[in-house]
């Protein structure tokens, strides 16, 4: 698993002289051997039509988990350790 998003909170951090500054659509998870693993996450959102091809005033939105790091390109491991009885 890759290390970017913590290089990238970090420089984000460092070029505005803010240690609070974080970044959107970061979250963790607990991986193998209890390590918190940090990926990122985006978010969309849209409106319906109706029967008619107007738009709908509400939207319509969910959550998307990448597969991959949008920096490095590396391959994002959600494998937990399944152990057989």
């Amino acid at each position: 698993m890759c290390d970017c998003v913590e290089k990238i909170i970090e420089l984000l951090q460092e070029n505005c002289g803010d240690n609070e500054a974080k970044m959107n659509g970061v979250s963790f998870c607990i991986g193998n051997n209890n390590r918190i693993q940090t990926f990122m996450t985006g978010s969309y959102s849209f409106r319906k039509k109706t029967i008619t091809g107007e738009f709908y005033k509400t939207k319509t939105s969910g959550n998307v988990v990448f597969a991959f790091c949008p920096f490095c390109g590396k391959k994002y491991n959600f494998t937990k350790d399944i152990k057989k009885e």
